[in-house]
């Protein structure tokens, strides 16, 4: 193997680049460890689940197949979303308490492993130090905004929502600029082609909820009203419909008039429908930032 022989010629292993930075990282910069078929993968913690999370990320992420065993986790808690990982050899271990911690571990040793030069793919094999690894984020909330533009699709998104994942977030609020397609108000924001799906929206909240990122929806409800940038002069619901204009401001329609109990219903009504389409996540974002007094 050409990395045996470069290591044996007296290179070494760079420091894994880990990010965010753990608490604990010593590696072996001349051992070099295979992560293939061959390997050995022991899941310590207290979800038998997790090994199975884990046996599947490694076929759809790293193209290996490695024997994955569940070892139920004893003694004092390590703490939630933390983590342990080991690597000896053709062995590796990742303990946590449950299946967050050990995702943690497993999108760490993903950021460890590179890629064996003079191969045609690196399919079936990976390698990278032997190294112990410890961690525990700073945060229990740990989250990205994104903004579902007009032109956004969905799987840029999805793209998003993966790279958060691999950074350890748990956490991630989504932002309609007019483009939630509303099954109660259907004259709540841009032309219909330009929202996202109902059923693309769903499919992202089980993507999510499978890499550890719980989706939050958000519904500006006071400021932001317009669902578009102030400085274009537009408005989603007033370009189109004019006639829905007592529920907001008369100041450019920036502001949603929260003293018309219509519009208190209409708010009520997308809030709920957006948490059902969430799949009833613990947190909601209203906004209610960048508002003008009532005018």
């Amino acid at each position: 193997m050409i990395a045996a022989a470069l290591l044996a010629a007296g290179l070494a292993f760079p420091r894994p680049n880990v990010v965010p930075e753990p608490v604990k990282l010593d590696y072996e910069a001349a051992q070099m460890c295979r992560l293939d078929d061959r390997a050995s993968v022991r899941v310590v913690c207290g979800d038998k689940a997790a090994a199975g999370w884990v046996e599947g990320k490694m076929r759809e992420f790293l193209k290996v197949g490695p024997k994955v065993s569940f070892v139920q986790r004893e003694g004092a808690p390590l703490g939630a979303d933390a983590y342990r990982l080991t690597v000896a050899g053709g062995s590796f271990t990742l303990e946590a308490d449950g299946l967050a911690g050990i995702r943690n571990a497993f999108y760490t040793l993903r950021m460890c492993l590179m890629a064996e030069r003079g191969k045609l793919t690196t399919a079936g094999a990976w390698i990278l130090p032997a190294l112990t690894v410890e961690d525990r984020p700073r945060h229990a909330f740990r989250a990205m905004h994104v903004c579902w533009l007009p032109e956004t699709e969905a799987r840029t998104i999805e793209r998003q929502i993966r790279l958060a994942a691999y950074f350890k977030f748990n956490y991630m609020i989504v932002e309609f600029w007019g483009t939630y397609d509303s099954a109660a108000y259907p004259w709540f924001g841009w032309e219909k082609d330009l929202r996202a799906k109902t059923s693309e929206l769903k499919r992202l909240v089980a993507l999510g909820r499978d890499l550890g990122i719980t989706l939050i929806p958000a519904l500006n409800s006071f400021g932001h009203a317009s669902m578009a940038r102030r400085c274009g002069g537009k408005h989603t619901t007033l370009d189109f419909h004019p006639e829905y204009a007592s529920l907001f401001e008369p100041r450019e329609g920036w502001v949603w008039c929260l003293t018309n109990p219509e519009t208190q219903k209409v708010l009520r009504t997308l809030v709920s429908e957006m948490y059902e389409t969430f799949g009833h996540p613990s947190f909601f974002h209203i906004g209610c930032d960048e508002s003008d007094p009532p005018s």
